[in-house]
């Protein structure tokens, strides 16, 4: 008997009767690409994590092992071509986590990847919380790719992993410093 043939049967006897209930496959998988999706858009390399989900430091974890840190969306146009790319891979609507946090100071949303400010958002209707008492201090994205907080260690989402495609000191490495003596 063949390879192609003992796979074609082991996949067949497992689709058959193997992997638990239906449901608990359908909110693990989400499509044929599930296992993560590697993508260059803009000045950015993305990882999308899309095999499970996971609580936002797990999601840091992953990141930091794949050399990358959660995404921040920092621009109309960062917001616009990620959103074009999950909805191409009919994934637009499953909600991940992204690098936002008020988790330093309350009601101070910063980026964990880069430590600045929120400048550009995208909250969806009433968003952020505004009591002193929230236990949601993680930003994810709603069905909409709107932003909303979760709990950090409780809740679960896909993630959004990125780094720079240009290295801080230019393509070629070659950084100039300048030192200035009292």
């Amino acid at each position: 008997m063949s390879l192609t043939l003992k796979v074609t049967i082991l996949f067949a006897v497992f689709a058959i009767f193997g992997g638990g209930s239906d449901d608990a496959l359908a909110t693990q998988v989400i499509s044929p690409r599930s296992l993560g999706l590697t993508v260059v858009l803009g000045e950015k390399q993305y990882y999308v994590g899309v095999s499970q989900k996971i609580n936002w430091y797990r999601a840091i974890q992953i990141c930091a092992a794949r050399d990358m840190s959660l995404d921040s969306i920092e621009s109309q146009t960062e917001y616009d071509n990620m959103s074009r790319y999950l909805h191409a891979n009919y994934i637009l609507d499953a909600g991940f986590w992204i690098s936002g946090s008020d988790l330093a100071t309350r009601k101070q949303y910063t980026w964990l990847s880069s430590g600045s400010n929120f400048n550009y958002t995208k909250w969806a209707r009433g968003q952020p919380p505004t009591g002193n008492n929230n236990p949601n201090r993680c930003v994810s994205t709603n069905s909409a790719f709107e932003w909303t907080t979760s709990n950090c260690a409780t809740a679960e989402n896909f993630f959004i992993c990125s780094k720079p495609t240009v290295p801080a000191c230019g393509a070629k490495g070659s950084c100039r410093y300048t030192y200035s003596f009292f």
